[in-house]
């Protein structure tokens, strides 16, 4: 070889190394051993209802994995595309090309309210639905949203006390106060205990709140991605 073969040859060989290293088939994908953090753009209501039992199968079939929970904001399908979140958790939206959606929950809505409230007494009839003030979840700062939509095809309305941005909020406000909240069930079933509330039955049909699971196609072949969203799907199977 000549000097410049030889000056060379240190260099090449661990390019030579790397490139092999970057083309070589991935190692079997293990959960039981992966220390990956997963990174889901999200609001609180999943964090509530779907982020406990996810933590839950995470613990039994992969105590070293971790998740991120993060604020759903307008970044997020560039996100998705460059890696930055691994999935988004919301109702199903238009979020650009690439995006795959798989549905994770399904969940109607109550009313909840503190015990003894007046509207316990006969059941929540349409009539004490609009007599009764109201503490509306507003995460946009909307002044009305679905309960006031199917009242106004009744001809009727209510009156909203106050605004606050989150179904976890909307509760403990009801718990202390004479204000109805109108929540998810699955919301409701989780805070009733704790905060003494009371569900009640709609005199009004609302559409459901469904909540999906979105990813970007580029991580369709990723074996550890494809186990976490085998753990969403058997979330959406579970009762």
């Amino acid at each position: 070889p000549t000097p410049r073969a030889e000056r060379l040859a240190s260099p090449l060989r661990a390019a030579l190394e790397a490139l092999g290293r970057a083309v070589a088939p991935p190692e079997p994908f293990s959960p039981e051993a992966s220390t990956r953090t997963w990174r889901v753009a999200t609001a609180d209501y999943v964090v509530a209802v779907v982020l406990p039992a996810l933590m839950a199968r995470l613990a039994a079939g992969a105590p070293g994995m971790g998740v991120i929970a993060v604020p759903l904001t307008g970044a997020a399908a560039e996100d998705l595309a460059t890696g930055a979140l691994d999935a988004v958790l919301c109702p199903q939206r238009e979020l650009g090309a690439g995006i795959v959606w798989s549905r994770v929950v399904r969940d109607d809505f109550v009313g909840v309210c503190r015990a003894g409230h007046p509207a316990t007494r006969q059941g929540l009839t349409l009539e004490a639905l609009c007599a009764v003030p109201h503490v509306f979840v507003a995460p946009a700062g909307q002044a009305t949203g679905i309960v006031d939509e199917a009242l106004a095809r009744v001809g009727r309305s209510r009156r909203i006390a106050v605004r606050v941005p989150s179904f976890l909020a909307a509760p403990a406000v009801a718990s202390r106060t004479d204000l109805l909240a109108v929540v998810p069930r699955r919301v409701a079933e989780t805070l009733a205990g704790p905060l003494g509330l009371v569900q009640l039955e709609l005199p009004l049909t609302l559409p459901a709140l469904t909540v999906s699971a979105g990813w970007h196609e580029r991580s369709r072949k990723d074996p550890g991605h494809q186990w976490l969203r085998r753990q969403l799907a058997a979330i959406a199977a579970a009762p």
